[in-house]
């Protein structure tokens, strides 16, 4: 029964020192950009990939939770180019960029993205959505800051076949 209660009282405490640096870092955590890892797999022997630009767009926007009353646009995205024969079988990675706004008021922004089908023969585009959410909070002098980021879904793969 001690040994039960020691374990369980060390396994709270690791979770509670945990939890903790994980609320700092996101507090500490500015961002003008996203970035979304693009990889460009190549499925078929014998085949050379095609050249591709990958690139997303915003299809939603809401206010999850704060003061504002709308969201802004996301400022602009930034595709992923990859060259004739540049996917592997392993797969070959590019970044997409997504520049954020300017925001006016506190508060949990989501954005859904999606990737833009092109129409290269041979070529899977994914198809799902991307949740892209945005908290900001109030900074130093009255400044807001863009306290974390993240995103929920899985734009990483593309086969050419």
């Amino acid at each position: 029964m001690k040994k039960t209660k020691k374990l369980l009282a060390c396994l709270i405490a690791a979770a509670t020192m945990f939890t903790m640096g994980s609320t700092a870092f996101a507090a500490t955590t500015d961002q003008e950009t996203v970035t979304v890892n693009k990889v460009y797999k190549l499925t078929n022997a014998g085949t050379v990939s095609p050249e591709e630009t990958f690139t997303l767009q915003q299809t939603k926007k809401e206010v999850v939770d704060g003061e504002a009353k709308e969201v802004p646009d996301l400022v602009a995205i930034n595709g992923a180019t990859f060259a004739q024969g540049e996917a592997t079988f392993e797969g070959s990675s590019k970044e997409i960029t997504v520049t954020l706004p300017k925001y006016d008021n506190v508060g949990v922004y989501k954005y859904t993205l999606k990737e833009v089908a092109g129409t290269t023969a041979g070529v899977t585009y994914y198809g799902d959505n991307i949740k892209l959410v945005v908290t900001v909070v109030n900074g130093e002098n009255g400044n807001l800051r863009i306290a974390a980021v993240h995103t929920v879904g899985n734009c990483e793969t593309s086969s050419q076949s």
